[in-house]
């Protein structure tokens, strides 16, 4: 009976690490979706005002994420040397129902954010013909809850350059 229940346990524990595993798959792919569906809809934070919600619960933050908007590029169509440098400021965005602050997301991330960041893009890099220098936003993605409602917040940390066709 002792072995029954062992391997019992065993093909239980099995199973809830195999749906986990699935589980966390979905999340990887829900967050991508996440991070399209926020930067579709999403705005500049608002100005705290009195319907501005007074609880929010941060549930989730994805460091170094990448804005799908470009700020920059450089194209050579021959091929060649391509460098980006130039100032940019760059806005913290949130996707929700319901207001919520700048301030009150980042209090809950330790006040380590600005709203706007105005940072320096300076990229350069040899490239292939018909090869694009790209420059984006990066920063933190944030997941949270809000008076019973969950949104997204986008804050911005700096700039990831990359080479695209």
């Amino acid at each position: 009976m002792r072995i029954k229940s062992l391997l019992l346990t065993g093909v239980a524990v099995m199973v809830i690490l195999t749906a986990e595993a699935g589980a966390a798959s979905a999340e990887a792919a829900s967050a991508g979706d996440a991070v399209a569906r926020h930067f579709a809809t999403a705005a500049p934070f608002a100005e705290a005002t009195a319907r501005t919600a007074q609880n929010v619960v941060i549930t989730e933050v994805q460091k170094g994420k990448r804005n799908p908007n470009k700020i920059a590029e450089c194209y050579q169509a021959q091929g060649g040397n391509c460098t980006i440098s130039q100032s940019v400021a760059l806005q913290a965005t949130v996707s929700s129902t319901v207001g919520v602050s700048f301030e009150m997301v980042n209090a809950q991330l330790g006040n380590s954010y600005s709203k706007t960041l105005t940072t320096q893009i300076s990229c350069s890099n040899n490239l292939a013909p018909r090869q694009y220098l790209r420059a984006y936003p990066s920063g933190d993605f944030v997941f949270f809850e809000a008076n019973g409602a969950k949104g997204t917040a986008f804050l911005p940390t700096g700039i990831q350059c990359q080479i695209e066709q």
